[in-house]
């Protein structure tokens, strides 16, 4: 098995374990002067942007759906933060240095950098911040990571009241010990999920904090009105200088209403959207729009409850697979805006490569597997549900093709639409579900964050209930694996492993698709997401008409 490990990887994890140099500190402040001293940037003006469904919560280790992060990352920062390469660059830490070959990691918080109530962010904030993320159910994405260091399992396990190896020196020194060296975990610091949060509000006000939460971010929360809008102002004290606009506005069009989000973008009611299909073509004629194109390190499948009776048996989760021509619905539904997807980590990612199986459409052998299912039990026809969030024209015209296709081998499929998120996520959890259509993004660039949420046995994100013992085995060596390309070859492995049983089938990867109103500048994009994406910078113009 040959073995890819992209170039960036190895160059972050490098830079990662060197610290932060003060020449890349120097160079952010120089950037900041520069923009701040720029004539032709305008002051003020309301940013609005399209959510498809209501975020469930703003307290950032119970994010787990790409509308709160968003607006998490306007609200809160990190010790650290990525940039557009997904470098690790200073935040609220203004540097870094790593000692005790990789097990002490010393951080030095700014002075400047205070909370939306004016108190200052401590080291003690910091230390808060990261030991409430081990006693939450369930259990974050960045737990994994975090369980490195040194007393958090027995803090975990409730044998002890504090984590030895979380200190705060003082008040703007932070100490962070390890039990070992672990590449990874400078970048995992940088996830929304680690967002320092204010311990005097978060520690009496937990009950109430998810819904009017305090940060130190850029923006701050203003107001929440239920499947409308959560708009949020500029912070003026931010440390690294008051963003240029006066707020943002996230607009709330519950189960994806594309043709009401394409119309109000249309009519100037909107900064940016997102683009899918047709709606390329329908914004084509108009001039001087900002168009973003880039790939992410995302993926959407359909996955499947390995644990209900009818998909409990793995050859007709692969004769659904096999069923599929990907290539068609790229075509058909989305006007070959993405990729076809045969693995589960995308390109780009460390560790991906075209060497894991791919399973291609083979419509006489999907035939044969549910002939051979059907011939093990009962004669009735073979039924199954899909249950999605999106509603959209898109996913419609998706679901019939693929009610078509899965006809052709024997298989009748129904549609469930459940357009409340919070409802929608409360369904995935329940012994009926059987299929749901979901995407997943990496929070940072590494395949633990992929393979660990969505196929650990223990994970609170794994809805289709698989559990492999081996991959849980491997899931650990990989974790703990300081050694780049074995850490890959392990990963790759976990892939083949979790492919072989099919308990989701990959359809394409995503790609980073939006588009900007004439007016707006100042634009970034990450290929973490659009979701992943800061507003500190960005200004609108005077053309702007409203």
């Amino acid at each position: 098995m040959s073995i890819r490990v992209c170039s960036f990887y190895v160059i972050f994890i490098v830079l990662a374990f060197l610290g932060c140099s003060p020449e890349s500190d120097d160079q952010e402040k120089k950037s900041s002067q520069e923009i701040v001293t720029d004539a032709k940037k305008q002051l003020g003006g309301v940013y609005r942007i399209p959510l498809d469904w209501e975020p469930t919560t703003l307290d950032p280790p119970y994010i787990e759906d790409d509308f709160g992060i968003s607006i998490a990352h306007q609200i809160y920062d990190g010790l650290v933060q990525y940039g557009p390469y997904l470098n690790v660059l200073p935040a609220v830490a203004r540097d870094w240095q790593i000692e005790k070959q990789g097990r002490i990691l010393r951080f030095y918080l700014r002075q400047e950098a205070t909370f939306h109530d004016g108190e200052p962010v401590t080291a003690g904030d910091a230390v808060f911040s990261l030991q409430r993320l081990f006693r939450i159910d369930p259990a974050p994405s960045i737990l994994s990571h975090l369980l490195y260091i040194a007393g958090s399992k027995e803090y975990r396990a409730e044998e002890t009241d504090t984590i030895s190896g979380l200190k705060a020196v003082n008040d703007h020194e932070l100490e962070i010990e390890l039990v070992e060296p672990y590449a990874p975990f400078l970048g995992a610091l940088a996830m929304y999920q680690a967002a320092i949060v204010p311990e005097h509000i978060a520690r009496t006000q937990e009950d109430s904090f998810s819904a009017s939460p305090v940060g130190s971010g850029p923006f701050k929360f203003a107001a929440w009105e239920q499947d409308r809008l959560i708009r949020l102002e500029r912070y003026p004290l931010y440390y690294a200088g008051p963003s240029y606009l006066d707020s943002v506005e996230y607009h709330i069009y519950p189960g994806a209403q594309r043709s009401r989000v394409l119309e109000d973008f249309e009519s100037g009611l909107l900064e940016e959207m997102p683009v899918f299909g047709q709606a390329r073509t329908s914004l084509a004629e108009k001039e001087d729009l900002h168009w973003v194109h880039r790939p992410s390190l995302s993926l959407l499948f359909y996955g499947i409850n390995t644990e209900h009776p009818l998909l409990h048996d793995s050859r007709l989760r692969r004769a659904l697979s096999l069923a599929i021509n990907r290539d068609e619905l790229l075509t058909e539904v989305y006007d070959n805006q993405f990729e076809a997807a045969y693995t589960v980590l995308p390109p780009g990612m460390p560790a991906h490569s075209r060497d894991v199986q791919e399973v291609k459409e083979d419509l006489a052998l999907a035939k044969e597997l549910v002939s051979q299912v059907a011939g093990a039990g009962p004669s009735a026809p073979i039924n199954v549900e899909i249950v999605s969030a999106s509603q959209s024209a898109f996913a419609q015209a998706e679901f019939k093709l693929i009610q078509e296709r899965w006809a052709s081998i024997g298989v009748d499929t129904s549609i469930r639409y459940i357009t409340d998120w919070n409802k929608f996520e409360h369904y995935l959890q329940s012994d009926s579900m059987q299929i749901f259509r979901y995407s997943w993004t990496a929070d940072m660039p590494d395949p633990d964050n992929f393979l660990r949420p969505l196929f650990g046995s223990s994970s609170s994100v794994n809805f289709g209930g698989y559990s492999n013992k081996a991959v849980d085995a491997l899931l650990a060596e990989a974790a703990a694996t300081v050694d780049e390309i074995r850490r890959a070859g392990l990963y790759q492995r976990i892939e083949k492993k979790v492919m072989e049983e099919y308990p989701i089938i990959p359809l394409f990867y995503l790609s980073i698709d939006r588009v900007y109103q004439p007016w707006v500048n100042g634009i970034s994009s990450s290929p973490l997401g659009w979701q992943a994406v800061r507003l500190h910078r960005t200004w609108l113009d005077s053309a702007v008409p409203h």
